[in-house]
């Protein structure tokens, strides 16, 4: 096999592999930024129905 090749194939290989290692990298960023999202979508669900609930309590209002 020609060595030109052969340093070529292990280059792209290289590249892949670094490739590969930034999105890994990239997705493990990606799902803790959207577990911290879901945590605060829950917190804020979580004050509304408060909220809501305070409200219902005072009953109808009367313009």
């Amino acid at each position: 096999m020609d060595p030109n090749i052969v340093l070529r194939l292990e280059g792209k290989i290289d590249q892949l592999i670094a490739r590969h290692s930034a999105l890994e990298h990239a997705c493990r960023s990606l799902t803790s930024e959207r577990d911290a999202l879901l945590n605060e979508k829950n917190r804020i669900l979580g004050e509304l129905d408060r909220i809501l609930e305070k409200l219902e309590r005072l009953g109808p209002v009367i313009p």
